[in-house]
């Protein structure tokens, strides 16, 4: 249950391969970091979760390419359902949001008097 380091270096010494994995490992953890940072800055939390499917169907595909995986069709399918539960969600929470925000500009731009009453309007 514990990860042994020194096990996992001799393991690294007698499969080189194993060093490109723990590198790449490296390399998307911190690509993935950046964007996120990028994106949470402009984004929502759903994309977010967005970049990190995309992230996990990359190297699903890597290793698929590599041949050290084989291609199971119910990991596509579910890859499948959640880019579309996710995109699903972004549009849902972006509606949303744009709805809120139209609410509270037209409440800020209604001409109130100073005591706060509606202005009579005659027909």
């Amino acid at each position: 249950m514990f990860e042994d380091i020194i096990f996992a270096y001799y393991q690294m010494q007698s499969e080189p391969i194993l060093i490109l994995y723990v590198i790449s490992s490296f390399v998307s953890v911190i690509v993935l970091n950046f964007s996120i940072c990028a994106l949470i800055r402009d984004s929502s939390q759903l994309d977010k979760c967005l970049i990190e499917n995309i992230r996990s169907v990359i190297i699903w595909i890597l290793f698929l390419a590599l041949k050290k995986e084989d291609f199971i069709w119910t990991q596509l399918v579910g890859f499948l359902l959640i880019f579309s539960t996710t995109i699903f969600l972004s549009e849902l929470y972006d509606k949303t949001e744009s709805k809120e925000n139209n609410k509270e500009t037209n409440e800020a731009s209604t001409p109130y008097s100073q005591a706060g009453e509606k202005p009579n309007r005659k027909s």
